[in-house]
């Protein structure tokens, strides 16, 4: 499976949780929700996974409090000032990059590659 697939079913994952959150995890800064996740992401990424697909899967499940902090964080920072409609626009165009940055961050942590997960 490529980084792309992956970053696609991420996308599928996170648009089930995409609802226009109104603010960041306890008033928790984007620097703060940043450096939750990145270290929840490195903590449990390499957990032995035998394909970059298994550990993305259960890297984004023991970091779903964090992702939903990062995501969250992102969006009302992106998002302040803009009308309602530009505004989920915008919210979903976050939750992509921000899966994409995950699916890479994992694959860089985890060791694994694209390459595994067709084996």
């Amino acid at each position: 499976m490529s980084l792309q697939a992956i970053g696609l079913s991420l996308l599928a994952l996170g648009a089930v949780a995409a609802a226009p959150p109104l603010e960041a995890v306890s008033g928790e800064s984007l620097t703060q929700a940043e450096r939750r996740l990145r270290a929840c992401l490195s903590a449990n990424a390499s957990g032995g996974h035998a394909t970059l697909e298994a550990a993305v899967l259960s890297t984004r499940v023991a970091c779903k409090p964090q992702i939903d902090g990062a995501r969250d964080a992102r969006i009302v920072a992106a998002t302040a000032g803009l009308g309602p409609d530009e505004a989920q626009a915008i919210a979903r165009r976050v939750t992509r990059e921000l899966n994409n940055e995950i699916a890479h961050a994992i694959a860089n942590f985890s060791g694994l590659s694209a390459h595994h997960a067709h084996h």
